[in-house]
């Protein structure tokens, strides 16, 4: 937490758009504990130490951070697999199935507290799936491009079982900014 503050100190963030945090589900089945700590308390600890460098108190803020936004990206996981409809919605109720998902959804709901009981600016939106350069090897995407680019046979599964948008991690970034 004392580094995240000098950084606040050092640099006098007015906004923070957080992306940071453990993505990898099959990690998060062999490795609950790393999950937990860099998702829950990191993303926790970052939002806290906002909070603290924006505020005189609780739900005061000091002039030159009137405006200032904690923006927390999150996924579509939290609301499960998509059903028939191919789709959520603001309606859609969090329904986590992974360790990596609920750790997700416990941020969403953390954000939240913090908009309500501090008045801070703080928002969640859920992206899907994101793709672009430097995407882990292991991702869907990039195992299949390796493969079409070396001649390899790549398996891909029923898009009616496995359906999963995309979103270009370049597009996000500049819809966030």
């Amino acid at each position: 937490m004392k580094s995240v503050q000098c950084l606040f100190n050092k640099y006098t963030f007015s906004e923070v758009i957080h992306f940071a945090v453990e993505s990898h589900v099959d990690n998060s089945i062999k490795n609950l504990d790393g999950f937990v700590r860099t998702n829950v308390f990191g993303t926790f600890n970052l939002l806290d130490v906002a909070k603290n460098y924006w505020t005189e108190s609780p739900n005061v803020f000091k002039a030159n951070f009137k405006n200032s936004r904690f923006h927390y990206i999150s996924i579509d996981e939290v609301y499960s697999t998509l059903g028939d409809e191919k789709l959520f919605t603001e309606d859609t109720s969090e329904a986590t199935n992974s360790p990596y998902s609920a750790s997700k959804s416990s941020l969403d709901f953390i954000v939240r507290g913090y908009f309500h009981t501090y008045s801070m600016n703080a928002i969640t939106t859920n992206c899907f799936h994101n793709y672009g350069p430097k995407k882990h090897d292991k991702k869907l995407i990039s195992t299949i491009i390796r493969k079409a680019i070396s001649g390899e046979k790549s398996l891909i599964y029923s898009a009616r079982k496995n359906a999963r948008n995309g979103l270009y991690v370049l597009d996000h970034s500049k819809g966030v900014s």
